[in-house]
């Protein structure tokens, strides 16, 4: 794609949570969303077929820089992870907030779920074994891990992403005991 288009998307993308900020999505048409982009409607066309394809871009998008990120920063243990993880979707919390009031997070959490599936058998993190089925460990990790960060997400329960892993691992480890038969 070539920097004009992709340009274009971008403000595409920006237009909507700025609107969003005052509208919700369902009253939002696309007409406003192109006029707050400076893009023509025939330009919104080229690149989203609707409103909600936007929120799937920018979803599929965003989970994508999450997981360069990780690998960018070479974790090598859970801890990181869980900061890394924390630390990123925090970045995002306008974005998330807002789409949470609109009821649109099943967009983020279904292309997180879908993407970190994907891709989870295939990292070279040192907890990882490509020769066992990992599915449902890896669907609890990504599933709590989405839930804590949405209960921590609001105003009133922001906590710094390392005193929030902090208290996962202790948690973690706490509990443990329960899981022996």
């Amino acid at each position: 794609m070539n920097k004009t288009a992709q340009k274009s998307k971008h403000a595409i993308v920006g237009a909507l949570f700025a609107k969003l900020s005052k509208d919700s999505f369902d009253t939002l048409t696309i007409s406003e969303i192109a006029a707050a982009a400076n893009v023509s409607r025939k330009t919104f066309y080229q690149h989203f077929p609707n409103k909600s394809a936007i929120v799937q871009y920018y979803t599929e998008t965003t989970v994508k820089a999450y997981l360069a990120t990780v690998l960018d920063r070479k974790i090598q243990t859970f801890h990181d992870l869980l900061c890394c993880y924390f630390s990123f979707w925090q970045k995002q919390r306008r974005e998330l907030l807002l789409l949470q009031k609109n009821d649109l997070l099943g967009f983020v959490f279904e292309a997180q779920r879908h993407e970190l599936l994907r891709q989870l058998p295939h990292q070279k993190l040192p907890w990882h074994s490509p020769s066992k089925d990992e599915t449902l460990i890896d669907l609890m990790i990504i599933g709590g891990m989405w839930n804590i960060l949405l209960y921590y997400l609001t105003p009133d329960r922001l906590i710094d992403p390392e005193k929030l892993t902090s208290m996962i691992i202790k948690s973690l480890k706490d509990h443990l005991a329960y899981l022996n038969d």
